[in-house]
């Protein structure tokens, strides 16, 4: 009996001890998972890979909001294997840009002057509008892939020939080398770019 008595105490002893390591390894659990999503969530926002390819949109000859004229042609890189073309692939080959990704970037163009896009900070600044204009548009119009379905636009998301102030000049993307984070198109070139009052 006095064995039994002895044991008992040893029990109760263990009993806080248990509850420790439980609480432990719940909490290293707990870290875990959220660094984990952390960490899922940067590896999602980091796969973003730019196509080896680039697809030419085509020539643009508009005039400006001061009245010049703008000559210019334009090719973009998109992301991975996504392409602005009705039947593109990716890989620089397919048919023609949509119709939309023409209008964004005429309607972007046509609002500029002449003095805001001959510096060199205002040329990379059309880039990023004309990248966020094609990208706003592709995600409005483009064609459902398959067993996708698309929601219908609201009125207010229609309108993409006006620039958010996020894109105003002090506007930098996360990756400088780039004219967009979000994609399809992450780049965009200007392959002339001749202008004349």
């Amino acid at each position: 009996m006095a064995e039994a008595k002895e044991g008992a105490p040893k029990k109760k002893n263990m009993l806080p001890v248990i509850i420790a390591v439980v609480a432990v390894i719940a909490g290293g659990g707990f870290f875990m998972m959220n660094g984990g999503k952390k960490a899922e969530d940067e590896e999602s926002h980091h796969a973003l890979k730019l196509s080896e390819h680039t697809e030419e949109i085509g020539e643009f000859l508009v005039n400006l909001k001061d009245g010049a004229y703008l000559s210019t042609r334009i090719a973009v890189q998109c992301e991975g294997h996504s392409s602005v073309s009705s039947a593109g692939d990716g890989h620089g080959k397919g048919g023609e840009p949509y119709p939309f990704v023409k209008d964004a970037i005429i309607s972007v163009l046509t609002g500029k002057t002449l003095d805001e896009i001959t510096t060199v900070e205002g040329k990379s600044q059309l880039r990023r509008e004309i990248a966020y204009s094609i990208n706003h548009a592709y995600n409005l119009y483009a064609p459902p892939k398959d067993g996708e379905r698309k929601r219908k636009p609201k009125k207010s998301e229609l309108k993409h020939d006006s620039v958010p102030e996020e894109l105003m000049p002090d506007y930098e993307p996360e990756y400088p080398e780039w004219d967009n984070d979000e994609g399809p198109v992450l780049k965009v070139f200007f392959l002339t770019f001749t202008t004349q009052r």
